[in-house]
């Protein structure tokens, strides 16, 4: 149905044929129009009109006005099969001033396209119902909220652990018809890493959000709720900002994750089995007890022995 998105100095509106020739006809001047195939169409063509305005108005306000910062995380489904499609299920934000005071905070679950089932394992981790989900606004319409609600704010970064957050929205791009607002979050994600490895020591920026809560004195637990994920990430940036972090236990985990990158670099048998005699398994065990009592000995890097013995318990099998 043919239709017009119609902004002027006090509202906004979505006006019919004869609504907007009824319009033109009161000569009401100083208004942005766009002519459209769909209500659906003009909603969109109106938050356009509504950002020009925005950004006009912007650019009358004095250059004094206070900068803001936000923390981003999202939440993705869990699918079973490789072949499926994995999407956002939840977004959360939140917003403050320079000096960490919270300002605003955004929340809300989303209804996937391609698997719109939770996976007993997502519910289990992310505590959302299939009635949540069910209910739920499809990325596009939630993106849309997102930007209409930070929009209000002179938000001067957004921020997010690693890529993922950005990456994934990129991807959900290749399967919603509309996507401006998608795409619009997707590009002003930024990673917040990079400022970690600059500003304090570069090992802090392999850290998981958990270890990153760790160094800095927090519950090393993690939610995985996409709001109280980038409430964590708020306080572990200001934190780490002001130096309030343990910069032994920096040192701690990063060596841990060194060696579990070693022992996981050591490791060759991969999901593989191989049905063996009483004969053989015995000698294996033999072999295994052996190592495993003269460690301290063995001329052999103890992470690598490691790795060794447990590609033999794993591969050989009655």
């Amino acid at each position: 149905m043919k239709c017009y998105a119609l902004s002027t100095k006090d509202q906004n509106l979505i006006l019919t044929k004869p609504q907007f020739d009824k319009f033109l006809k009161s000569s009401q001047p100083g208004y942005q129009c766009l002519k459209c195939n769909s209500f659906e169409e003009a909603e969109i063509a109106l938050h356009k009109l509504q950002s020009r305005k925005n950004h006009k108005s912007r650019k009358m306000e004095p250059c004094s006005k206070e900068e803001y910062v936000m923390f981003y995380d999202s939440e993705f489904n869990c699918p079973d099969e490789k072949s499926s499609i994995q999407e956002i299920i939840s977004i959360g934000a939140i917003i403050c001033d320079m000096d960490g005071n919270e300002k605003s905070r955004f929340y809300s679950t989303v209804k996937p396209i391609k698997t719109p089932r939770l996976t007993k394992r997502c519910k289990e981790l992310t505590f959302l119902s299939q009635a949540e989900i069910d209910m739920s606004e499809n990325l596009y319409w939630v993106c849309k909220r997102f930007c209409e609600w930070y929009e209000e704010y002179n938000v001067t970064s957004i921020y997010t652990l690693g890529k993922s957050d950005s990456t994934q929205l990129k991807k959900s791009m290749q399967i919603h018809k509309q996507h401006k607002y998608i795409q619009r979050i997707a590009n002003e994600l930024k990673d917040i890493r990079p400022i970690f490895e600059k500003r304090i020591d570069k090992s802090i920026s392999v850290l998981s959000l958990s270890n990153l809560k760790a160094i800095c004195g927090l519950d090393m637990r993690v939610s995985h709720n996409a709001l109280l994920d980038a409430i964590d990430l708020k306080d572990v940036y200001f934190k780490l900002m002001s130096g309030e972090y343990d910069k032994e236990l920096v040192q701690k985990i990063n060596h841990e994750q060194i060696e579990k990158q070693r022992y996981k670099q050591a490791r060759n048998v991969k999901n593989q089995k191989i049905f063996v005699s009483e004969e053989i398994m015995n000698a294996k065990d033999k072999l295994v007890t052996f190592l495993q009592e003269n460690d301290d000995s063995a001329d052999i890097d103890k992470i690598v022995l490691k790795a060794i013995i447990d590609d033999l318990n794993e591969l050989f099998i009655r």
